[in-house]
């Protein structure tokens, strides 16, 4: 499954600590979320906007981490081949072609079964680019992350 995590991890063992740590990950984290939810839903297909639509983030809080995910809720057969594309060699299902066919070129009628085979076909020959939107998002959050952290450490010292 294509996701993009980000973990924050605290080493220390101080007593009252826990309170801190979280009151000042958490905003920061979920902010970071955010951010990276347009970041991949900019990327992203837009057909339909199924997948577009599907992309959501949430936070889990535990004693020593707080982690963020950016992750769709969509079929995870799609996001994968959004992400990582599709090799040649298999037949694609011909019904998602037909539909994709109708949609986006247009064709109707006796002509739709011919191309969309025609698209199958070249598919099944060449494979389909992937699209990388969580790897580009997490390579363009980059440097908010790195600046969150500092955030979080920064407001942590201040207030132990």
């Amino acid at each position: 499954m294509a996701e993009l995590r980000i973990n924050f991890t605290r080493n220390d063992k101080l007593a009252g600590f826990d309170q801190i740590f979280v009151e000042a990950a958490v905003p920061r984290m979920t902010a970071l979320g955010e951010q990276g939810v347009a970041l991949v839903q900019q990327g992203a297909p837009v057909d339909r906007s199924v997948f577009r639509n599907s992309i959501t983030t949430s936070v889990d809080v535990q004693p020593q981490a707080v982690s963020v995910s950016v992750f769709s809720q969509a079929d995870p057969i799609v996001v994968n081949v959004i992400e990582d594309g599709r090799a040649p060699g298999t037949w694609p299902r011909l019904d998602a072609i037909r539909g994709w066919v109708a949609r986006k070129l247009g064709v109707v009628g006796k002509s739709l079964a011919r191309v969309a085979y025609l698209v199958s076909r070249k598919i099944k020959e060449r494979g389909i680019p992937g699209r990388h939107v969580f790897l580009n998002a997490f390579n363009n959050l980059r440097p908010q992350i790195d600046k969150t952290a500092e955030e979080i450490t920064a407001e942590i010292a201040k207030r132990i």
